[in-house]
């Protein structure tokens, strides 16, 4: 009886963790979308002020970011893949006497590894861990007020050695589509920065290193992505 117990045992627990796991030679393809436009008008009326002194401010901004994610499971339940990420973020500003039109953007890429265990046959907790992290930024801000015309340019190359670790879960609405979301992050990283650019076309440049440990449970910092699950047996 006792070994029949054992048997039925070992067959629920090899059958869960069977279909609960994500095979050794699945790709993990997904990622984040987001984007966003504010338009606002200001019109400030001082008291007593003329006509000709009261500010009349307009700002149009967009921001535009996307995030993929490939993956590859060299193990079961086990992932590593690259993280690249792109945006774009554009701030215009028009006032009677000056206008203003800023832009920045920014590439970035980081190898990650991941690893899931399964709460149950649709939920699954994951860890999500990036070893490194390399950045490139470019900005421009063109200034104009009345007639005189000012530019300012800068590219920033940013090389983190790092660690960084985020829990997260993932709901399987089908065995190859899953919504997940991550909660906070930990981690350390030590960041090697250079900056250039130029102002009213002179040429500056500037090196910086930082090191920083970083933690955060914030609600504010809930992230959703999608992710497509492929040859998944």
């Amino acid at each position: 009886m006792k070994t029949l117990l054992c048997s039925l045992f070992l067959l629920v627990v090899s059958s869960i963790v069977c279909f609960s796991q994500i095979s050794r030679g699945s790709f993990m393809i997904g990622g984040a979308l987001h984007f966003s436009y504010e338009d606002s008008y200001y019109n400030d009326k001082n008291p007593g002020s003329t006509p000709t002194s009261q500010v009349y401010l307009e700002e149009d901004g967009t921001i535009f970011q996307v995030n993929p994610t490939f993956g590859y499971f060299v193990l079961n339940n086990v992932a590593v893949g690259l993280n690249p990420g792109y945006s774009k973020q554009t701030t215009i500003l028009t006032r009677e006497d000056y206008s203003s039109r800023f832009i920045n953007s920014s590439f970035s890429l980081s190898p990650f590894i991941r690893y899931y265990a399964s709460l149950n046959e649709k939920l699954r907790f994951f860890v999500h861990g990036t070893l490194f992290s390399y950045q490139y930024m470019a900005s421009t801000n063109k200034e104009q007020t009345f007639d005189v015309t000012r530019e300012t340019t800068s590219k920033l190359y940013i090389l983190s050695p790092s660690f960084r670790i985020q829990p997260g879960i993932v709901f399987f609405a089908t065995k190859r589509v899953g919504i997940e979301a991550t909660l906070g992050f930990i981690g350390y990283s030590f960041t090697r920065s250079k900056r250039e650019g130029t102002t009213d076309g002179n040429k500056v440049e500037h090196k910086a290193t930082d090191k920083n440990f970083q933690f955060s449970l914030n609600p504010a910092s809930i992230n959703l992505g999608l992710q497509f699950y492929l040859n998944r047996k």
